[in-house]
């Protein structure tokens, strides 16, 4: 793998994503791969929805790694991403996230907004929707659950992304467990 490339993936998602895995090791890579890629030259966002460990983070590294193929160089002009607790610290902070023209978002509600954020919150999703960004995001709520939580920002999430629910269980723990 590129050094660089390499490099974000550890700095973004940490060293296990930085490994290789076959596709039988990630079944949904096969299902996937075709669907990033058209997504990525039509510039439409995606949705992961899955249980934990069902591989929504890989398939997010899976659409970092074709981003970066086809920027090179310009990938960190382009590109931002974060996880949904990093994006809390920030406006818990009164500071507001980057904001480029592509947008990763892993592990979308997996931090409870207070009340008191919760504008702040909406309001992160609100400029990625009215700014016409590209939005890749993973997340283990169902679109149910998000639609009932935050109803404001699950409209904007059906305009600018398609859903896809990734199959499987927990590929994490062990068969013995």
């Amino acid at each position: 793998m590129n050094e660089k490339l390499n490099k974000i993936i550890v700095d973004n998602f940490g060293e296990l994503y930085a490994q290789k895995y076959t596709s039988e090791q990630i079944t949904s890579k096969k299902i996937f791969d075709p669907l990033i890629g058209k997504a990525i030259e039509k510039k439409k966002g995606i949705r992961f929805h899955g249980v934990i460990g069902s591989g929504k983070t890989m398939l997010l590294v899976r659409c970092v790694e074709k981003l970066y193929e086809k920027l090179g160089i310009e990938f960190s002009n382009y590109v931002q991403i974060y996880h949904e607790q990093e994006i809390y610290e920030l406006l818990r902070n009164k500071k507001n996230p980057a904001y480029r023209r592509i947008m990763i978002i892993d592990d979308f509600g997996s931090v409870k907004i207070p009340e008191w954020l919760l504008s702040d919150y909406e309001h992160v999703y609100f400029c990625i929707h009215s700014r016409n960004l590209i939005l890749y995001l993973s997340t283990n709520l169902t679109e149910g659950i998000i639609q009932q939580t935050y109803p404001r920002t699950y409209s904007r999430l059906k305009e600018i992304t398609d859903g896809y629910i990734v199959p499987g269980k927990d590929r994490r723990r062990k068969e013995t467990e």
